[in-house]
Parts: structure tokens; sequence; C-alpha cells
């Protein structure tokens, strides 16, 4: 009895942990605000110095203050007070958010 709940309970963590990570790896369509366009990084690297291309970093400020990683270019805005900067931006740009 004893060897079979630990079976049940091996299957059971590996199916869970097999269905995260489908979900994770999931279409796009399952992704937060699936209306959003998407792009590659690739993508952004081409539009790069375009001047009609602002690339914002919404990362929280602790995160983006002790980065060493940052998109070049890129500004910073906070992404809790969305209100405080959006209208700093044109509506015919384009807004790469990160």
């Amino acid at each position: 009895m004893k060897k079979l709940l630990v079976l049940a309970s091996v299957v059971i963590l590996t199916s869970t942990v097999i269905g995260l990570l489908m979900a994770a790896s999931g279409p796009e369509k399952d992704a937060p605000f699936p209306e959003v366009p998407r792009m590659t990084a690739k993508q952004t690297e081409i539009l790069l110095g375009t001047p009609d291309v602002v690339i914002i970093d919404a990362r929280p400020v602790e995160q983006w203050k002790y980065s060493d990683q940052m998109i070049p270019h890129a500004v910073h805005e906070d992404p809790l007070n969305v209100e405080s900067w959006a209208h700093k931006y044109r509506k015919d740009q384009t807004l790469i958010i990160y």
C-alpha cells in the first residue's frame, strides 16, 4: 500500500510539473493581455535608434535600479504609475515596453 501511495504521488507531481511547463511555453493567446502585440528581441534590435520608436523599461524600480542589463537608450518609467508618464509620448510613436 505504501508503494502504491508513493507511486501515485510521483505520478501526480510529474503530471503537475509537465502541465506547468506546457502552460509556460504555450501559445501566446494564453499570455496576459493577448491583444497587445508582441515582438522578438531581434525585431526590437532592428528598431533600435529609429526616431519614432521609444523603448520603455517598465521593470519595478528596485529591479531596474540594480540591474546591469539594460537596452541602450531605453527610458525607465514606473509601471505602477502609468498616468504620470503616458502623456509624454506622442500617439504616432511606437512604444516598446519591456
